[in-house]
C-alpha cells in the first residue's frame, strides 16, 4: 500500500505533469516522422510496382516477338516449293539444316491432315493423337499459324510449345502441316535483358497455376503449382493483372506484380515477379530508424532538463505553498508562504495565498466573535425552549381536564335532561296536549345531538393527540368488515359495495379503521335516496402514485364548496335530510395528515362524489 501511495504521488506531482507536457510536444514530431516513413515507404511501393510492371511489358513484348518470329520462320517453310510438293526427302534435307544452326527449336515434322508423321519427329505418341489435338484441328480449319500452350520440362526448366502451320499448292490443297518444337529459352532470351533486383522472382504460370519457369530456376517448382497460394488465387480473380503482398515461397514478404503473357495461343498464361518487401522499404526503414534515434536522444536531453530545472525553478516554491496552505488548514492562521513576491504566476500566487492567509486571521476573530454572540443566543433560545414547553404541557393538561370535563361533567346534565323528558312523555303522556309532547320530543332529540356532537369532538381531540403506532393495514378487509356493519345496520336497504382486494396500506390500524368508516358511512348516507346505490374502494394511478379512493353515486356536491368539506362542523346539506355533526371529514383529514399523506373530494351535484387520499 505505501509503494503505490509513493506511485500515486508521483503520476499526480507537477514534474510528472510537465514531463507529460514534453511528451505531449514529442507526440506531433514522432507522428510526422512515422508518417513520412510511411510516405516513403509507399512511394518505394509504387516505384518498386512500376519497376517491375515494366519489366513485365518487357518480358511480354519480347515472347510476342519470339511467337512472330517462329510464325514467319513457319510461313517460309510453308512456302517453299519442296514443301507445297510434300517433297519428303527434300523437306528432310530442310530440317536438317535448320537442326544445325543456333535456334530454340526442339524438332521440325511434316505431317498429313489425318496427323501421321510423313518426315521428321513424333511429338505425340498414344491416344489422343496428334490429329486430335486442339491446336492442331484450328490449323487445319483456320489454314493459319496456330501456337499451342505451353509445357513444362522440369528437367532443362525451359518450357516449350507447339506450333502448327498448314501448307498449300499454288490450287489450296492443303499437303501437310508444319509442326515445330519451340523451346523459350527463358532466361537467355527473356531475362538477360531485364533489369530485376536483388533476390527478385520471376515466375511463368499457365492459366491453371502450374509453374512453366522460374528464375532462380529450382527444379522442384517446374511442372507444379505455384507454391505462392494467395498470387495463384489472385491471378484467377485478376484476369488482367495487378499485385498483392504476400509470403512467398522461401518464407519471406514480398510484393507480386502478375499480368497475362500475350501470344498466338488461346491458352492463358501468366508472368509474376516478386520483390522482397525489406529490399523495397530499406531506405525508408534507415531513414525512420534515425530520425527516431535523433529524436529520442533530444526527447531524453529534455526530459533530464526539464526533471532538473522543474525543481530549482518551480518545485520548491510550490512546495512552500503546499506547506503554508497545510498549516492554515489545520489553524494556524498566522503562518505565510515566505516565497519571493514577483510579478511571475508562482509570485502573484504566494502573494494571494499571503493575502487569503491574512483574511482568514481577520476572518476567524470574527468568527470567534460571532460563535460566541451565537452561544449566548442559543442559551436564550433553550431557556424560551424550555418555558414554552412547560407552557404547552400545562395547556395540554388543560385540553385533558376539558376533556374529561366534558365527557364527564356535560354528559350528566345531558343525560338528566334527556331522562326527565323520557319520564315526562312516558308518565305524564295523557296530561300532555300534543304540542307539549312535541316539545318534549324536541328537547330529547336534541340533547341526543349535543351528546352526538361531544362524542364527536371528543374523537377528534384523541386523533389529534394520539400516538401512531405503524403496521400494516389491510384496508379491503377493513373496508368490507365496515361494509358488513352498515348492511346489518340498515338492512332495509339495498347497496352495492364493490371492494377492490388486495389493498393494503402502512400506517395506525386504529385510526385508519376510523378514517375508512367516517368515508364508507358518508357515502353510505348519501346514497340513502337512490334504489341503485353503490359504493366503491379501491386504489388507481393518479400522477404517477398510487391514490386510495371512496366513490359513490349519490346527491354530490358543488365543487365551489370543496374547501369547506374538511373543516369542523361545516355541513352542505341539512341535518334534516341527512343526520351528522359535520366533524367526520374534518377528523379523516387529520387522520390522513398524521400520516403524511393528502385527502381531496370531486363530486358533481346529483352525479356522486368521490375522496381520494394518499398514504406514504
Amino acid at each position: 500500500m505505501r509503494e503505490r501511495g509513493r506511485a500515486a504521488r508521483v503520476f499526480s506531482g507537477l514534474r510528472f505533469k510537465m514531463v507529460m507536457i514534453v511528451v505531449i510536444v514529442v507526440l506531433p514530431i514522432l507522428w510526422l516522422f512515422v508518417y513520412n516513413a510511411l510516405e516513403r515507404r509507399s512511394e518505394a511501393n509504387e516505384n518498386a510496382r512500376s519497376e517491375a510492371r515494366k519489366a513485365i511489358d518487357l518480358i511480354t513484348y519480347q515472347y510476342g516477338q519470339f511467337v512472330r518470329e517462329v510464325r514467319q520462320l513457319l510461313t517460309t517453310l510453308a512456302l517453299m516449293p519442296q514443301f507445297k510438293a510434300a517433297d519428303i526427302p527434300s523437306c528432310a534435307e530442310v530440317f536438317e539444316n535448320l537442326k544445325g544452326q543456333n535456334i530454340p527449336y526442339g524438332g521440325f515434322s511434316l505431317v498429313d491432315e489425318r496427323g501421321n508423321v510423313m518426315v521428321g519427329e513424333e511429338y505425340v505418341n498414344g491416344s489422343p493423337g496428334l490429329a486430335d489435338q486442339p491446336y492442331f484441328q484450328r490449323a487445319l480449319r483456320s489454314r493459319d499459324f496456330v501456337a499451342a500452350g505451353l509445357t513444362a520440362n522440369p528437367a532443362t526448366g525451359n518450357p516449350f510449345m507447339l506450333c502448327a502451320y498448314p501448307v498449300q499448292d499454288d490450287t489450296g490443297e492443303l499437303k501437310g502441316v508444319i509442326v515445330a518444337k519451340v523451346v523459350l529459352n527463358w532466361r537467355a532470351d527473356f531475362l538477360s535483358r531485364v533489369s530485376l533486383p536483388r533476390d527478385a522472382v520471376v515466375t511463368l504460370t499457365d492459366g491453371e497455376g502450374v509453374v512453366m519457369a522460374r528464375y532462380p530456376y529450382g527444379g522442384g517448382y517446374v511442372g507444379q503449382p505455384l507454391p505462392e497460394i494467395p498470387l495463384k488465387q489472385a491471378m484467377r480473380d485478376v484476369s488482367e493483372g495487378g499485385s498483392l503482398s504476400a509470403e512467398g515461397a522461401d518464407g519471406r514478404r514480398r510484393l507480386f506484380v502478375f499480368a497475362p503473357l500475350s501470344g498466338e495461343s488461346p491458352e492463358e498464361a501468366y508472368v509474376s515477379i516478386g520483390l522482397l518487401e525489406e529490399d523495397m522499404y530499406a531506405a525508408a526503414n534507415r531513414a525512420l530508424i534515425r530520425n527516431l534515434s535523433i529524436l529520442g536522444a533530444l526527447t531524453a536531453l529534455i526530459f533530464m532538463l526539464t526533471w532538473a530545472l522543474s525543481d530549482l525553478f518551480i518545485l520548491k516554491r510550490v512546495r512552500k505553498l503546499v506547506e503554508v496552505t497545510r498549516r492554515l488548514g489545520e489553524g494556524e492562521f498566522e503562518a505565510r508562504s515566505g516565497v519571493e513576491r514577483s510579478t511571475g504566476e508562482l509570485g502573484r500566487l504566494a502573494a494571494s495565498v499571503d493575502s487569503m492567509a491574512d483574511s482568514l486571521e481577520k476572518m476567524m476573530g470574527e468568527r470567534d466573535r460571532a460563535e460566541e454572540e451565537i452561544r449566548k443566543l442559543n442559551e436564550e433560545l433553550e431557556q424560551k425552549v424550555r418555558e414554552r414547553t412547560a407552557q404547552l404541557e400545562i395547556a395540554n393538561r388543560d385540553l385533558e381536564a376539558f376533556s374529561y370535563s366534558v365527557s364527564h361533567d356535560l354528559r350528566a346534565p345531558l343525560r338528566g335532561i334527556d331522562g326527565f323528558s323520557q319520564i315526562l312523555l312516558e308518565d305524564y303522556y295523557d296530561r300532555l296536549d300534543d304540542q307539549g309532547r312535541d316539545y318534549l320530543t324536541s328537547v330529547r332529540a336534541a340533547c341526543q345531538r349535543m351528546a352526538q356532537l361531544i362524542d364527536d369532538l371528543l374523537s377528534l381531540s384523541r386523533v389529534t393527540r394520539s400516538e401512531i403506532h405503524p403496521e400494516k393495514v389491510d384496508l379491503s378487509r377493513l373496508a368490507e368488515e365496515i361494509a358488513g356493519e352498515l348492511e346489518s345496520a340498515q338492512p332495509q336497504r339495498k347497496v352495492r359495495f364493490d371492494i377492490q382486494p388486495g389493498t393494503s396500506a402502512r400506517g395506525d390500524g386504529r385510526l385508519l379503521r376510523i378514517a375508512v368508516e367516517n368515508l364508507l358511512g358518508n357515502a353510505f348516507k348519501f346514497t340513502a335516496n337512490r334504489d341503485d346505490a353503490e359504493v366503491e374502494f379501491g386504489t388507481e394511478e393518479k400522477d404517477g402514485r398510487r391514490v386510495f379512493y371512496v366513490r359513490d353515486n349519490g346527491v354530490g356536491f358543488d365543487m365551489a364548496y370543496a374547501d369547506k368539506l374538511f373543516g369542523a362542523f361545516q355541513r352542505l346539506h341539512g341535518a334534516q335530510e341527512f343526520p351528522g355533526t359535520g366533524v367526520g371529514l374534518a377528523t379523516v383529514q387529520r387522520i390522513i395528515h398524521r400520516h403524511g399523506g393528502e385527502i381531496w373530494a370531486e363530486g358533481v351535484v346529483g352525479g356522486g362524489a368521490t375522496f381520494y387520499f394518499t398514504l406514504p
